[in-house]
C-alpha cells in the first residue's frame, strides 16, 4: 500500500515536496546504515518517513525507543508527531489524538520551543480531519506565536544549535513551518465558512510561496477553492487546474485526491454531472489505492449523489462504498475508542492542572474541555452526515438512535453544569432558613427554661404566655424548615432528567427563585462581583402549566449569561420583569452589558456555538433554552439596543 501524507495536512512540511519519489523500507535501511551518529539516524528517518511506500510505524516505534533510551527528547517528540500524522490520514483519529496529546505534554514540559508548534499544528490537522474546524483553528492559532518567536530567532544558544541541526539533517525550514500553519489556518477558516479570515491567511501564504517553493501547489489549491467559494469561479478553476498539474507530475497522492475532489464538488454544484463524475472517479481511485479513508468517503458520497437521478445502479454501488468506509471510520468501535482517548486525556489534564497549581511553575492545561468539545464536534459531524444518509439507506436508523442517545447525555451534562453553577446560590439560600431554625431553637430552649420556672412558681398566666411564644416560634421553625426542604427538592428536581410533565407554576416565584440562586452563585464564584437587581413582576400573573425545571433552566441560563457579560463593568444592572399579554405570558431579562454583535446574532441559538474562551462554555445553554421554550409552544428572542441586551421569553397561557 503506497502511503504519502499530503503536505497540506502533514506535520513536517520540510520533509516532502511534490517532486520526491517514494522509497522502499529496504532503501531507507541502506541510508540509515551509512550514518553512524544516532541522532542523525533519527533525523534521517524523520526526513524520509513521509516518502515510504509502506506502513512506517514499525520503523518509527524502533526509533522512538532509541530516542528515549539516549534521552533525545526533541527527536522523540518529532517522531510522535510523524506517527500521529500518519494515523490521522488513515482514519485512526483516536490514536492520532492520543499520541498528539502525549507529544504536546512532553514538548511543553521540556520547553521544546521548536517542537511545540509542530505538535500543535498536528493536533489542528487531526481536528481538521474530524471536521471540527473551530478546534483546528484554535490549535493553529496557538502555534503561530511560537513560529513568530522562531522567525525572529528569539532563541537561546542551545535552541539555535538545535535549529541548525534540524535544518542540516532534515532539510527543515522553520519559515516553511510558519507558512504551513498559516495556510492550514486559512483553510480551516474557509471550511468553517469564515471567508474573510480565510482570505487574509491564504493571501499571505500565496504571496510568500513563489514558483518552485515546496508549498506552491498546496497553497494554490486551497486558494483556488476559496476563490470559487467567493464567487470568482474562473480564477479559482485556473488555480485548481494549475495545482492539479503539479500534483499529477509528483508523488503527493493525498493532495492530488483533494484537488480532484474540489473540482468534482464544483462541477456538481454547477450541475455539470459529466465533469463531476470524471474528477470524482479520479479522486476515488487514488484514494482507494492509498487507503485515504476520509477522501474515499467524500468522493464515493459525491458520486452516489451525482448518479442518483441518472443511474440508480451506480448510485447504489457508490453508496455501498460510502457505507462501508463510513462504518470503518465512524462505526461504534471507532467512536468508543475516540471517547476512551478523550476521557483519558481529560483525566490526565485534570491531574496535570492540579500539579500546576501546586508547583506554580507549569502552565495550566485544559484538555478536559478540549476533549469534550472534540467529542461534541464529532457527534455533530456524524449526525449531519448520517441524517443525509437516512434519505437513501434505511440502516441509518440504528446510527441515529446512537446519536440521539449521545445528545441526551450531552443535554444531561449541560443540566449538571448548570446545577454546579447553582450550588453556591443554593447553599446561600438554605443557610438563611437554617439560621432562622437555629435562632428560634435557641430561643425556645430559653423559653422552655422560663416556662418551667413559672410553673414551679405557680404563675400560670405567665406560663400560658410563654407557651404561646413557644408555639409561635415552633411554627416559624416549621415554616423555615419547609423552605429549606423546598430548596433541596428544587435542586434535586433540577438535576434529574426532565419527566416532561407540566404542572401549574407561579412564574413570578420561579423567576425570583432562580434570580437569587444565580446571583448568589455568581457572587460565590467571584466575591468582587456586585450588580443591581431590579424586578418588576406582574402581580396579576396567572399560574400556567409548564415543566418548571425546564423553564427554570432557561431563566437561569439567560441570567448567568447576563452576569458574565457585565463582569468587570461599572454599575452593572440586571432587570427581570414579567407581564401578561393577550394570550401569552412574557418574561424579559435585560442586562446593561456590551451587547451581542450583529455578526453573531443569528448564531447564538445554534448548538455548540459559544463566544466564551476554551474551557468556559459548551455552547449548549441557549440552544437548550430555545428547545425548551419551543417545546412549550412559546418563543425566545433577542432584542438588542445600544449598551444592553434583552432576552424576551413568551409562553402561552392555558
Amino acid at each position: 500500500m503506497k502511503q504519502l501524507i499530503a503536505i497540506c495536512f502533514g506535520i513536517l512540511s520540510g520533509m516532502v515536496t511534490a517532486q520526491n519519489a517514494l522509497m522502499s523500507i529496504d532503501s531507507l535501511h541502506v541510508k540509515l546504515e551509512q550514518v553512524s551518529d544516532v541522532k542523525k539516524k533519527i533525523a534521517l528517518l524523520i526526513r524520509y518517513a513521509y516518502q515510504l511506500d509502506s506502513d512506517p510505524r514499525a520503523e518509527i516505534d524502533s526509533a522512538r525507543m532509541l530516542a528515549h533510551k539516549i534521552t533525545f527528547t526533541a527527536g522523540e517528540v518529532r517522531l510522535m508527531a510523524v506517527q500521529a500524522s500518519y494515523l490521522h490520514t488513515q482514519g485512526d483519529l483516536a490514536d492520532a489524538l492520543r499520541i498528539g496529546f502525549a507529544a504536546l505534554e512532553i514538548a511543553q514540559e521540556n520547553h521544546l520551543i521548536l517542537e511545540v508548534p509542530i505538535v500543535l499544528t498536528g493536533l489542528g490537522n487531526t481536528f481538521w480531519e474530524m471536521g471540527d474546524f473551530q478546534r483546528a483553528i484554535d490549535y493553529y492559532k496557538r502555534a503561530i506565536p511560537y513560529h513568530q518567536k522562531i522567525q525572529l530567532n528569539d532563541l537561546t544558544e542551545s535552541q539555535k544549535k538545535e535549529k541548525l541541526f534540524w535544518s542540516e539533517n532534515v532539510g527543515f525550514n522553520p519559515d516553511d513551518e510558519r507558512i504551513l500553519t498559516q495556510f492550514n489556518l486559512g483553510s480551516a477558516y474557509m471550511f468553517n465558512n469564515q471567508n474573510d479570515s480565510a482570505f487574509m491567511f491564504l493571501q499571505k501564504s500565496f504571496d510568500e510561496t513563489k514558483l518552485n517553493h515546496r508549498l506552491y501547489a498546496p497553497v494554490r489549491m486551497f486558494y483556488g477553492e476559496l476563490m470559487i467559494r467567493m464567487g470568482q469561479i474562473d480564477k479559482g478553476l485556473d488555480f485548481l487546474r494549475e495545482s492539479a498539474h503539479f500534483f499529477e507530475n509528483g508523488s503527493d497522492s493525498y493532495s492530488l485526491c483533494q484537488n480532484y475532489q474540489f473540482l468534482a464538488t464544483h462541477y456538481y454544484d454547477s450541475q455539470k454531472p459529466d465533469s463531476c463524475i470524471i474528477y470524482g472517479q479520479r479522486a476515488l481511485q487514488h484514494a482507494q489505492r492509498s487507503n485515504y479513508g476520509k477522501l474515499i468517503r467524500e468522493s464515493s458520497e459525491l458520486l452516489a449523489m451525482v448518479y442518483d437521478p441518472i443511474n440508480l445502479e451506480k448510485a447504489l454501488y457508490y453508496r455501498k462504498i460510502f457505507d462501508e468506509i463510513n462504518e470503518v471510520l465512524y462505526g461504534p468501535n471507532k467512536i468508543k475508542a475516540l471517547q476512551e482517548t478523550l476521557v483519558n486525556a481529560q483525566e490526565k489534564a485534570r491531574k496535570s492542572e492540579a500539579a500546576i497549581i501546586a508547583s506554580k511553575n507549569r502552565q495550566r492545561l485544559n484538555y478536559l474541555v478540549t476533549g469534550l468539545l472534540a467529542l461534541i464536534g464529532l457527534s455533530v459531524f456524524l449526525y449531519r452526515n448520517n441524517t443525509q444518509r437516512k434519505r437513501t439507506n434505511i440502516h441509518l436508523e440504528q446510527t441515529l438512535d446512537h446519536l440521539r442517545s449521545t445528545q441526551a447525555q450531552l443535554i444531561q451534562s449541560e443540566k449538571m453544569a448548570s446545577l454546579g453553577e447553582l450550588t453556591a446560590g443554593i447553599a446561600h439560600e438554605i443557610q438563611n432558613p437554617l439560621n432562622f431554625v437555629n435562632n428560634f431553637s435557641e430561643i425556645n430552649q430559653e423559653l422552655s427554661g422560663e416556662l418551667e420556672e413559672e410553673l414551679i412558681a405557680g404563675k400560670i398566666n405567665d406560663a400560658i404566655l410563654l407557651s404561646k411564644d413557644l408555639k409561635e416560634n415552633s411554627k416559624k421553625i416549621n415554616e423555615h424548615g419547609k423552605r429549606a426542604d423546598a430548596i433541596v427538592k428544587s435542586m434535586l428536581q433540577h438535576s434529574r432528567t426532565s419527566s416532561g410533565e407540566k404542572e401549574l407554576t407561579d412564574i413570578n416565584v420561579l423567576c425570583d427563585e432562580y434570580l437569587r440562586l444565580a446571583y448568589h452563585g455568581m457572587r460565590a464564584r467571584d466575591k468582587s462581583f456586585n450588580a443591581l437587581l431590579k424586578t418588576d413582576f406582574d402581580a396579576g400573573l396567572p399560574k400556567i402549566k409548564v415543566v418548571p425545571q425546564d423553564i427554570g433552566r432557561v431563566i437561569l441560563n439567560v441570567i448567568n449569561n447576563g452576569f458574565q457579560a457585565m463582569h468587570g463593568m461599572e454599575n452593572p444592572v440586571l432587570t427581570l420583569s414579567t407581564k401578561q399579554l393577550k394570550n401569552q405570558l412574557e418574561i424579559r431579562i435585560t442586562d446593561n452589558g456590551p451587547g451581542i454583535p450583529d455578526s453573531i446574532r443569528d448564531k447564538i441559538f445554534q448548538p455548540f456555538f459559544t463566544t466564551k474562551p476554551t474551557g468556559q462554555g459548551t455552547g449548549l445553554g441557549l440552544s437548550l433554552a430555545y428547545d425548551f421554550v419551543k417545546a412549550h409552544g412559546g418563543e425566545i428572542k433577542l432584542k438588542r439596543s445600544e449598551g444592553e441586551t434583552e432576552f424576551i421569553i413568551c409562553l402561552p397561557i392555558g
